[in-house]
């Protein structure tokens, strides 16, 4: 399928490459966090303890000091990529523009996210050790951030990211003849099925529907593979 902007090889390439890099890092980051137990903590979403996530933290310190360092390059890849298909398709439309204020929103308010996670994770890990027990004023704090972070991951990145980003940016782009229908169609599933998500604490079973976020990120690997591809043509 030829591109409706055949002479921007330099944002097709600098797009794939953007496209690829965010949705590795962030894949790669969930899947070695999860190994590590690192990654999040249901039992302290539904007011469980949070000693598990927090020993497993200060047990790996130089792990979980350097893996932060993948999502946030990941979700400013995510910016560059939807920066490069508001130039690509070229033509306005309410989608692009209003996905790319989804991404100028989002992206910033999750990587600041991540930002403050690192320091709540190199406090802990300079005030405590494996072998010590856990206090009550440090169980309490860590929780209290902990909830803050996992609704911004959870609710205001997604939404402003997915929902509002990926989706509408793919329909604008199918609609540009700049990446293919079923590309288009795969972003708003992913978007919609995360925006059910929403209602998983009123409805537990629909927390299988989370899945919509490493949709995504395989979504943003295959996106930037089209593009790359492109270039040839281009």
């Amino acid at each position: 399928m030829k591109s409706n902007q055949p002479n921007h090889s330099g944002l097709l390439r600098l797009g794939g490459i953007a496209g690829i890099c965010a949705g590795l890092c962030i894949l790669t980051f969930a899947i070695s966090s999860e190994i590590k137990g690192t990654l999040f903590v249901n039992e302290a979403l539904s007011g469980g303890s949070i000693n598990a996530w927090i020993q497993n933290v200060i047990s790996n310190p130089d792990f979980v000091k350097y893996i932060m360092i993948l999502p946030i390059l990941g979700f400013s890849f995510m910016l560059v990529l939807g920066y490069v298909l508001y130039q690509l398709i070229g033509v306005s439309s309410w989608q692009k523009n209003l996905s790319l204020v989804g991404y100028i929103i989002g992206v910033p308010v999750v990587v600041s996210a991540f930002v403050a996670h690192v320091s709540l994770i190199n406090q802990l890990i300079q005030q405590t050790t494996p072998s010590a027990e856990i206090s009550t004023q440090i169980e309490v704090y860590t929780s209290f951030a902990f909830h803050r972070w996992m609704v911004i991951n959870d609710y205001i990145g997604p939404f402003f990211i997915i929902i509002v980003g990926h989706s509408l940016m793919g329909w604008a782009a199918y609609k540009a003849n700049v990446l293919p229908k079923w590309m288009a169609y795969w972003a708003v599933f992913n978007g919609s099925i995360l925006l059910i998500n929403f209602l998983h604490p009123i409805f537990p079973a629909l927390a299988i529907l989370g899945l919509g976020g490493p949709l995504s990120m395989l979504w943003l690997v295959v996106c930037g593979t089209i593009l790359l591809r492109k270039v040839r043509i281009a």
